[in-house]
This record gives structure tokens, C-alpha cells and sequence, in this order.
């Protein structure tokens, strides 16, 4: 479904988008164009290299959270710690995920230190964070730009 989004607001297609929203509580044109600017011009998904490393990350992000995976890769790291396990396996052993190991450098790095910083974004909405939890994020994306 994710994935599915993406190539839905990329694409512009809102009708494939909100086909399966009730009548009543589909997106309006006004929110989609407003999700299409903000797409552009905060989030960035304008080329090819942008869109394929987010698909990628969409695409890997939860094989920590798969026992099995850790155990062969990583062995010594529990569920809550799944997305630092699968760091770790992208640092060490990156051909076992190709569509990642295909990335440029950039965007391998931008992918580790992602899955790297201790934040709980479900956190941050029911307010459970302090400030600094974002200045950690901060300082390890500051490195990246932009991107």
C-alpha cells in the first residue's frame, strides 16, 4: 500500500488514490495539490535517484524486525533494536539486501544513519520526547543536506 501511495502521488493519479475511500471522506483536490507541493519542494522525491532510494528504504526497512534475519546477520539483537540490527547488516554484509547495495554511497549512508538514531516517532506524537531527542536526529541528518 505504501509503495503503492508513492506511485500514486508521483504519478499524480488521485482518483487510483482515493478509489477506495468513502465517498465522504476522500481526499479533496485542494489536500492533493497540497500534498503534490509539498512532495517537491519539502520532502524532495523530484529524481529518479530520490524516489528509488525511498522506495528502497520503504522496501528493507522492517527485515530487522524478522528473527530469522537477525539471527543469521546479526545475531545478539532483540526485536525493539531491529532497525540498529539492520544497520548493522548494511554496514557488514550489504549484498545480502541488493536493492540497497545497488544505491549510490550518498544515499546508502543517508539510509544507515535513518535506521541508526534512537527515536521513536510514535513517541514524539503523544508528546513522550524531549527536545533533545530531535537535536540527536538533527545533528546525525545534518551531515546529509537537503537530502
Amino acid at each position: 500500500g505504501a509503495m503503492l501511495s508513492v506511485y500514486w502521488l508521483l504519478s499524480n493519479h488521485h482518483e487510483a488514490f482515493i478509489r477506495n475511500q468513502e465517498q465522504d471522506e476522500q481526499l479533496s483536490k485542494q489536500s492533493w495539490a497540497w500534498i503534490q507541493d509539498w512532495i517537491s519542494t519539502i520532502v524532495k522525491l523530484s529524481t529518479s535517484e530520490v524516489v528509488d532510494a525511498s522506495l528502497v528504504f520503504m522496501a528493507i526497512h522492517a527485515l530487522g524486525k524478522i528473527k530469522e534475519f537477525r539471527s543469521e546477520f546479526v545475531n545478539g539483537f532483540s526485536a525493539s533494536m531491529h532497525d540498529i540490527a539492520l544497520a548493522r547488516v548494511l554496514e557488514s554484509k550489504p549484498q545480502v539486501v541488493p536493492s540497497y547495495k545497488r544505491l549510490t554511497q550518498k544515499y546508502q549512508d543517508l539510509i544507515k544513519d535513518s535506521l541508526s538514531v534512537d527515536f521513536q516517532f510514535s513517541q514524539f506524537l503523544q508528546a513522550e520526547n524531549t527536545p533533545l531527542a530531535l537535536k540527536v536526529i538533527q545533528d546525525r541528518m545534518r551531515r546529509h543536506g537537503d537530502d
